[in-house]
């Protein structure tokens, strides 16, 4: 508890207590630690061994339970060596570590442990049954499936003199409707009883045995295939059929009967083929082929009344003609249309049709034409810092005007234009007046970029005020122009605003004559000047246009003096004196 150091007496005892205690705290909150994990890892493995013992301790009542319960079983030995090895290093030789410094271990953690160390011995037990429960299960199983096999055999038997008087179904009168779902139910049994055998093969495969063939089987699959496929397409036609004739005509499909009758009168040509000699079944094809090629018959007739071409102006032309033709009304029905005699001017009805077919087409692309325009938008983009939005990407707008000017006076050569000639006229009129604006609109917009950085200089608006003034008129038409644009973007609404063209044009007028004298203007310059000829408009403009700077015609000297790269200036303002010439 003391040391003596010369003449220094160090008294220890307080320190070495306080570290005493301060070692003693960090080892219980180590320990502590330690046996929370320690019962964590305890709990996850017990879990698993649980899961282990739950599965062991599980029936077979199938062959397939019994081939997952065999794999299982046969994986039951790594499982459990695993398992034990992990308890051993991550549970119990960690729980050596606590043996020195003689910490006890909570309720919770000790219990965890605990049950641990008892799960290797209870799922031994439950193996050990597991096993025995097993070979009871695969001979249940087996003897299960030598009886279904056997049952199944009978059902086979059974299904050949099913098949036998299926083949007999059909003759004169025959009732499709009551007929063909006996027939396809025989063909879904014969489904399920395929499906049934492979499942009988996986479960011999699953016991190691010889796998069944059932020959019968497979030759009523084959046979019954093509009585199946008649019965089928005739039933699906039957059902059709009442529709057509004697329902609403308005609520037909074409599509559907062009569909039913190609399907149906396929199926019939293969079953002629496939059923040669059985009489009964080929007299219910030859009633369906009689009704398809009825079917077919009045298809022609059932496009022309369907037509969505065929307008009033048709039907009252078909009127005067036919009095007895009138527009299909929602209780027309194919058969009444028929028994009134129509199919007697069926000609006549197909020659308005195809006429009305080709004005709809026309009147489709009119109205796509439409359609497209009214979502086109003018796209615009902002001018560097004036506060204007000018128009940009107008290429697919030019090409769009072309194209559709194009179609529309197409469109006014065909001979079936005259419903709606006034119409398309019109429209042509519009696009070629869309057409000009928009060529004169591009125009001024050409014009007006290049002159507003220009007269945007107070040097040029005081050397040319005249010319200024008229380009401050123009300035306000066309930021007022934009500003309307900009609210209301869309193309042809712009392009037929009610003076617009007027406005262009005198845009236009305006900017020559500020181009003029524009001109004028550097002319005289030039004269006065006459190296200044070396210069460019721009260049020339970029050196007027800031006169109160000097320094800006140094990048343009080495084009009006030869062998000249620049002026050396000192000074400022009106001081400012050129001190030095200096050579390329």
């Amino acid at each position: 508890a003391e040391v003596r150091t010369g003449l220094l007496l160090v008294r220890c005892g307080e320190a070495q207590r306080q570290l005493s205690q301060r070692a003693a705290r960090l080892c219980d909150g180590v320990c502590l630690t330690l046996a929370e994990r320690l019962a964590t890892r305890a709990l996850l493995l017990s879990a698993k061994f649980e899961m282990l013992h739950t599965m062991l301790m599980q029936d077979a009542p199938s062959a397939e339970a019994v081939q997952t319960m065999s794999e299982q079983l046969e994986r039951y030995a790594e499982t459990v060596v695993e398992l034990e090895a992990n308890s051993n290093s991550d549970v119990l030789a960690q729980l050596e570590l606590l043996h020195p410094v003689r910490r006890a271990l909570s309720d919770h953690a000790l219990a965890a442990i605990v049950v641990l160390s008892r799960w290797p011995a209870e799922v031994a037990i439950a193996h050990e049954e597991a096993a025995l429960r097993l070979e009871r299960a695969r001979k249940r199983a087996m003897d299960r499936l030598l009886e279904e096999r056997l049952a199944f055999a009978d059902s086979l038997e059974l299904a050949q003199a099913q098949y036998l008087a299926l083949t007999q179904l059909g003759g004169a009168g025959c009732n499709i409707d009551e007929t063909a779902p006996v027939v396809i139910a025989f063909s879904e049994m014969l489904a399920g009883f395929r499906t049934k055998a492979r499942l009988f093969n996986g479960r011999e495969a699953i016991f190691r045995w010889e796998k069944s063939e059932w020959p019968v089987l497979s030759q009523l699959s084959v046979s019954a295939e093509p009585y199946s496929h008649m019965w089928h397409a005739a039933n699906e036609f039957a059902k059709a059929y009442p529709g057509w004739f004697d329902g609403p005509l308005l609520d037909v499909s074409i599509a559907q009967i062009v569909d039913e009758v190609s399907a149906c009168d396929r199926e019939m040509k293969r079953a002629i083929t496939s059923l040669a000699g059985c009489t009964a079944p080929l007299r219910v094809v030859d009633d369906t082929v009689k009704r398809v090629e009825e079917a077919r018959a009045m298809l022609p007739l059932v496009v022309a009344l369907l037509n969505p071409g065929m307008r009033e102006r048709h039907w009252l032309s078909l009127s005067k003609a036919v009095a007895s033709i009138r527009a299909p009304s929602a209780n027309s029905t194919l058969r009444h249309l028929i028994d009134t005699g129509l199919p007697e001017h069926q000609q006549l009805l197909e020659e308005v049709s195809t006429v009305a077919s080709k004005e709809f087409a026309l009147e489709r692309v009119l109205e796509r034409m439409f359609a497209e325009w009214h979502a086109q938008p003018f796209v615009l983009a902002s001018y560097r810092e004036t506060g204007v939005a000018i128009l940009s990407q107008l290429d697919p707008i030019q090409i769009l005007l072309d194209e559709h000017v194009l179609k529309a006076q197409a469109m006014r050569s065909s001979a079936f234009i005259k419903p709606f000639e006034r119409r398309v006229r019109v429209w042509e009129t519009t696009l070629l007046a869309a057409q000009e604006a928009l060529d004169t609109w591009i125009r001024v917009q050409a014009v007006w970029l290049y002159l507003e950085p220009i007269f945007n200089s107070a040097d040029i608006t005081r050397q040319m005020p005249l010319e200024a003034a008229r380009f401050a008129a123009v300035d306000g038409a066309w930021r007022k122009l934009m500003g309307s644009t900009q609210a209301r973007p869309q193309v042809l609404e712009c392009l037929a605003a009610e003076g617009l063209q007027a406005t262009l044009d005198e845009c236009v007028k305006s900017l020559e004559v500020v181009q003029r004298g524009l001109s004028a203007y550097l002319e005289t310059k030039r004269l006065a000047f006459p190296r200044l000829f070396l210069l460019s408009n721009d260049e020339l403009l970029q050196i007027l246009a800031e006169t109160a700077e000097p320094q800006r015609v140094q990048p343009h000297l080495p084009k009006i003096f030869e062998g000249v790269d620049s002026l050396h200036m000192e000074g400022e303002g009106e001081a400012l004196l050129v001190s030095a010439l200096l050579s390329a």
